[in-house]
């Protein structure tokens, strides 16, 4: 009987500890409106998953903050290009949604591909941070008929999370190298997403969204990529 009890206590820690890695939580910036923290609920070295990187000489095309979108073509005084952007999150009782819809107020069209969104992990390590704080990521474009990334924390302790975009399409991403200001360390990557090329008309509008989904191992990775409808290429 004490030994039946003691496998029940061992399997509902079993469990208790699987459920708390299920839950993604955020925070959003009041001043900038974008996503300053993202962590995952039972963590328990409590890792801030987003690495903002802002520049206060040149704060719009060299800062880096998690869904910031920035026009990237050049300026036409003849044929000016207003592209407003809506964003709106969520959570549901595991995983964290984004979406950014672009529309264009502009008289002219708007090729999608020039859009450069920001999406910082936080994969690059500050003073004093350890491997517990900071992950590498894998990118995967179009790879099947969706993009996401998968970040794995560095010192290989679970949960991880990863992103996969449900709408819209990433034409290109990049990892630009960027400096943090007042920092000893150089050669800093933030990662960076393109949509494809679509001409946007005027009073139109572009979705793009993704979710951001915990897991805990190899398995559970790729069960949740299934999960949100991704198929492998045939």
């Amino acid at each position: 009987m004490k030994r039946l009890s003691f496998l029940i206590v061992v399997m509902l820690i079993a469990l208790t500890a699987s459920a708390q890695y299920k839950k993604v939580n955020f925070a959003v910036n009041r001043s900038s409106g974008l996503v300053s923290n993202i962590r995952v609920k039972g963590d328990p070295y409590r890792m801030n998953w987003v690495q903002e990187y802002r520049d206060t000489l040149d704060p719009m095309s060299r800062s880096y903050l998690w869904g910031q979108a920035v026009n990237m073509q050049k300026h036409d005084p003849q044929n000016p290009v207003k592209i407003s952007n809506t964003a709106r999150r969520w959570t549901t009782s595991e995983d964290m949604g984004e979406v950014f819809t672009f529309k264009n107020e502009s008289k002219v069209p708007y090729d999608m591909s020039n859009m450069r969104i920001a999406v910082p992990f936080n994969c690059n390590p500050d003073v004093g941070s350890s491997k517990h704080h900071r992950c590498d990521i894998t990118v995967s474009l179009n790879d099947g008929n969706k993009t996401y990334v998968k970040a794995v924390r560095q010192s290989g302790k679970a949960p991880h999370i990863a992103l996969i975009v449900e709408k819209g399409t990433i034409g290109r991403y990049e990892m630009l190298e960027v400096e943090k200001p007042n920092s000893e360390n150089n050669g800093r990557y933030v990662l960076t997403f393109y949509p494809e090329s679509y001409i946007l008309k005027p009073g139109k509008s572009y979705t793009l969204q993704w979710t951001i989904f915990v897991y805990n191992d190899e398995e559970e990775f790729n069960k949740e990529l299934k999960k949100h409808g991704w198929k492998a290429k045939k």
